[in-house]
């Protein structure tokens, strides 16, 4: 789904609240057609890995009796397993060359801003490319630049 239709089912689901549910957040059929978009395309991910790794393995688990140690290895591996290869597409991605590329990018348009709020429009303008600070920053480290 793109980000027009998805625009486009937003506006309609905010007519359907005004209309149907008085402003509030009742039964939307839009929002459940975003639901359903999104559950259908959505990766597992290191967040809902972890999200399920703390309820299981919490102290509620154990008061309850649904704790499930196999449950919990497994997850724990496969958390684990979604770390290293995020950690490979990172370092696949901020080779030493894009690094440097990136950095002298990054400081001559920070350079050019005048105030706060053109710095926050190039910062987001990298968020957009998929380059956050902080990436930025671990990739300068590691790299040793």
């Amino acid at each position: 789904m793109n980000i027009q239709k998805q625009a486009e089912i937003y506006k309609q689901a905010e007519i359907y609240d005004n209309i149907h549910n008085e402003g509030g957040e009742g039964y939307n059929p839009y929002c459940q057609k975003l639901d359903d978009e999104y559950h259908r395309t959505h990766v597992r991910d290191e967040y809902d890995i972890m999200r399920e790794l703390e309820a299981a393995d919490s102290s509620i688990a154990r008061e309850n009796g649904t704790y499930d140690r196999k449950k919990v290895l497994r997850l724990r591996a496969e958390l684990e397993a979604v770390r290293r290869i995020e950690e490979e597409k990172f370092w696949q991605k901020w080779t030493p060359e894009f690094t440097k590329k990136i950095r002298e990018e990054w400081n001559s348009e920070i350079k050019k801003c005048k105030d706060m709020k053109e710095a926050n429009n190039v910062i987001v303008g990298f968020l957009k490319r998929g380059i956050s600070q902080y990436d930025l920053k671990r990739a300068i480290e590691i790299n040793n630049l």
